[in-house]
């Protein structure tokens, strides 16, 4: 089978992986702002191969996940696509998917650390990496104690700025849980540092 034909079915086997997942994979004309579309551009991808369609439902998967480690989910996301595409493509299609795998293979570093500099982080983003850091500093490993749970940013206290994200959480070393808070510095739209203050 041609390309051009896996090509379709690729595409609606992604918008339907994407569905389960988390939303639906949408094709937009060609945007230059675009972390994904950057990302392929200098990488040597076109907009419409089949590579560049698993890694935009990849980056629009891992888009609504808020986590510390965004490269990693975009990985874990990606190979989750690969994988689908795989299982539902017939034999005869299996030279024409060597070649999107290959293509994979080549620019999989590029792409992702193109995407990685210029996409804006949320600021789910920003209190996750502010949390994981945390968790650093404190010994918390998420099994057993200590243990930080249930953060949150409290949007009524007064020292939430631009630059300042006041977040309470639950904190426990094995005895009697704590209410306890930090401020999570942003450094030009980059999570920076944290320090711990007092609940109002």
């Amino acid at each position: 089978m041609k390309l051009s034909s896996l090509k379709q079915k690729l595409k609606l086997l992604l918008i339907g992986t994407a569905l389960m997942s988390s939303g639906c994979v949408t094709q937009n004309p060609y945007n230059s702002s675009d972390p994904v579309d950057l990302a392929l551009k200098i990488c040597g991808l076109g907009y419409s191969s089949d590579a560049a369609t698993l890694y935009r439902g990849a980056y629009q998967i891992t888009n609504k996940q808020a986590s510390a480690e965004f490269e990693t989910k975009f990985g874990q996301n990606l190979e989750t696509q690969m994988s689908n595409m795989f299982k539902n493509i017939k034999p005869a299609d299996e030279g024409s998917m060597k070649v999107v795998s290959d293509q994979i293979k080549e620019t999989r570093v590029c792409v992702l650390d193109q995407i990685n500099s210029y996409r804006e982080p949320s600021r789910s983003d920003l209190v996750s990496q502010c949390i994981a850091d945390l968790k650093r500093r404190v010994g918390a490993t998420d099994n057993g104690y200590p243990y930080i749970r249930d953060w949150t940013v409290i949007e009524k206290d007064n020292r939430n700025s631009k630059n300042n994200l006041v977040v309470g959480y639950v904190f426990s070393q094995g005895g009697p849980d704590l209410s306890r808070a930090i401020i999570c510095k942003i450094k030009k739209n980059k999570y920076d540092d944290l320090t711990p203050v007092e609940l109002k």
